[in-house]
C-alpha cells in the first residue's frame, strides 16, 4: 500500500510523508486508525452483526421459556407430568366424603312419632338403610319428668284457618310465646333419640348392590314425606342433629390441558377433567349423579353442604358426564419453581381449554 489517509482531515498522502500535507498531523501506524473494510468485507461485518442479535434474541426468549418451565427440568412438561403436579394438591387427592347424620335428638309435645317420622327431615338416611348401607339403631322415646311450661299472649292480628285448629292447639289465633306473657300454658313433652351408623364400604357385596340399584324403583320405597315445617314448629320444642363425614370415594384425572399464560410473567393456569370414583357407599351417589336417583341421595349432593367437587360434576356441564375445573399456579422469584396457589372445580368463564387425554 502506497499511500495513507489521514485520521483528521481524511487528505490521502504517501506513506512516506511523517506529516499530512494539508493539516501536518502525524501519520503514524499508532494514529491511522482501524483497518478500513470496503466491498463485501462490509457486508460482513453487518451479517455478524445481525447474526450476533438474533442469537441473543433466541438466547434471551429460551431462557424466558426455561424459566418459566424450570419446574419441570427445562423441558416442556408431559400431560403425565402436569397431572402428578395436579394429583399431589390436597384439593384433589383427599377423598370425597358425605355429611350424613349420625345421631338425632328432639323434644316434642307428642309421643306417638315412628322412627320413620322422626327421620322424616333426612330421606337420605331411609334410602341408605333400604339399600343395607346404613343401619338405624336405638330409637328410644322418653317422657321429660316435668312437663314444659311457656307463658304467651295472643297475636289477635293472626286468626288461624279453621282447618288448622288442630296443629294450633284448637285456638282461633296464633301465640307469641315471651317471657312476660299474660297467658301459660303447660303441656308434657317426650324426648325423642336415635342414632345411625353407615356399613364399613368394604364389607359391602358390591355385585348385589349394583343389582338392587339396577331395580331402584322396587328395592327402594320412597321414604315418609316430610309434614311442612309450619307443622313440625307447633309439636317441636327443640332438636339437634350430629353429622360425620363419611368417605364415599375419590376423584380420578382423566385430562388435562397445556399450561396457559396468566396475567403476569409468574403465573398461568392449567385446566382439567376428571370423574368420580366411589367405594362400594359411593355407588349411590353415582348413580344419582348421572341419573337423578335416589331422589334425596341427588338432593344431598346439590346441597351448598356438599362436596363442591361431586356439585361440579351433577350440574352435567360437561357433555362426557365428567367435572371440570382449573388450577392456578405461580413461580417463587424469577427462576423458582411453580407451585399450585388454587384449584378451582368450575369452569374457568372466560376461556376454553385445549385437553389431552391421559
Amino acid at each position: 500500500m502506497t499511500s495513507i489517509k489521514c485520521p483528521q482531515c481524511g487528505f490521502v498522502s504517501s506513506r512516506t510523508n511523517a506529516n499530512c500535507k494539508r493539516c501536518g498531523v502525524a501519520l503514524t501506524a499508532s494514529t491511522s486508525g482501524p483497518p478500513f473494510y470496503s466491498g463485501l468485507g462490509g457486508k460482513k461485518v453487518l451479517i455478524i452483526g445481525a447474526a450476533a442479535a438474533i442469537t441473543l434474541v433466541i438466547v434471551v426468549a429460551g431462557l424466558t421459556v426455561w424459566s418459566q418451565l424450570s419446574a419441570f427440568a427445562g423441558r416442556n412438561p408431559s400431560s403425565s407430568q402436569l397431572a402428578t403436579l395436579l394429583q399431589s394438591c390436597d384439593a384433589v387427592k383427599r377423598s370425597v366424603n358425605a355429611g350424613l347424620m349420625s345421631e338425632l335428638t328432639g323434644t316434642f309435645i307428642r309421643d306417638d312419632l315412628s322412627e320413620d317420622r322422626f327421620l322424616q327431615n333426612f330421606p337420605e338416611i331411609n334410602v341408605l338403610k333400604q339399600l343395607g348401607l346404613a343401619t338405624v339403631d336405638n330409637f328410644q322415646v322418653v317422657k321429660a319428668d316435668h312437663p314444659e311450661c311457656r307463658k304467651y299472649d295472643w297475636d289477635y292480628n293472626q286468626p288461624v284457618p279453621e282447618a288448622n285448629y288442630p296443629h294450633y292447639y284448637g285456638d282461633q289465633y296464633k301465640r307469641i310465646y315471651r317471657e312476660d306473657g299474660a297467658n301459660s300454658d303447660c303441656t308434657n313433652v317426650w324426648h325423642y333419640s336415635v342414632s345411625v351408623t353407615v356399613v364399613d364400604p368394604e364389607s359391602v357385596d358390591r355385585t348385589a348392590l349394583d343389582t338392587r340399584l339396577h331395580y331402584l324403583n322396587t328395592a327402594v320405597s320412597p321414604p315418609l314425606e316430610a309434614l311442612p315445617i309450619s307443622e313440625q314448629v307447633v309439636f317441636m320444642r327443640s332438636g339437634n342433629a350430629n353429622f360425620r363425614d363419611v368417605p364415599i370415594g375419590t376423584i380420578e384425572l382423566v385430562a388435562v390441558s397445556d399450561l396457559v399464560a396468566g396475567a403476569t410473567p409468574n403465573a398461568c393456569t392449567l385446566g382439567f377433567k376428571y370423574r368420580f370414583k366411589p367405594n362400594a357407599l359411593g355407588d349411590v351417589f353415582e348413580l344419582a349423579l348421572h341419573k337423578s336417583e335416589p331422589a334425596a341421595i341427588r338432593k344431598m349432593i346439590e346441597s351448598p353442604a356438599s362436596d363442591d367437587r361431586l356439585r361440579n360434576v351433577a350440574k352435567g356441564n360437561d357433555k362426557e358426564g365428567l367435572g371440570t375445573g382449573y388450577a392456578e399456579l405461580v413461580r417463587e422469584g424469577s427462576v423458582g419453581t411453580w407451585k399450585i396457589s388454587a384449584v378451582h372445580f368450575q369452569d374457568r368463564p372466560d376461556f376454553r381449554y385445549k385437553f389431552h387425554q391421559l
